[in-house]
C-alpha cells in the first residue's frame, strides 16, 4: 500500500469517526474524557490532524460501540488483507444457513402435500 493512499484512508477513517459521534449525539468532550484526551485532541484525530494511535482508536471505538473492524473495513484499510479467520467461518456458517433453509422449505412443502 503505498503512502499516499494509506493517508487518504486514514482520512475516511477520521471522517468516519466525526460521522458516527454525530449520529450518536456525542460530543467531544465526552469522547474525549472516555479515552482520556482533551475535546481539541478528538478534533484533531477527526480532522486528520494527527496520526490515530491504535490504542485510542480501540477506545473510541469502543465510545462510539463500534466494531473497530467495521470502521476499518469501512475506511478502506483491510481490502488489501485476507479475511480474519472468524469472517471465514461467519461466510461459512452463512451459507450453511442458507443450504439449511432451503431443505426446510423443501421438506416443508414435502409434508403439506402428503397431508
Amino acid at each position: 500500500m503505498n503512502e499516499q493512499n494509506q493517508n487518504f484512508n486514514m482520512d475516511d477513517l477520521a471522517h468516519l469517526i466525526l460521522t458516527y459521534r454525530q449520529a450518536k449525539n456525542i460530543k467531544q468532550i465526552v469522547v474525549g474524557t472516555a479515552v482520556d484526551l482533551s475535546q481539541k485532541q478528538i478534533s484533531m484525530i477527526e480532522t486528520s490532524q494527527v496520526n490515530l494511535k491504535l490504542a485510542t482508536f480501540l477506545k473510541i471505538a469502543e465510545v462510539l460501540e463500534i466494531n473497530p473492524c467495521d470502521l476499518l473495513a469501512q475506511a478502506g484499510l483491510l481490502k488489501e488483507f485476507p479475511p480474519c479467520e472468524k469472517s471465514k467461518q461467519i461466510e461459512q456458517l452463512i451459507e450453511e444457513n442458507k443450504t439449511l433453509k432451503a431443505t426446510n422449505q423443501m421438506l416443508q412443502k414435502l409434508l403439506g402435500l402428503q397431508n
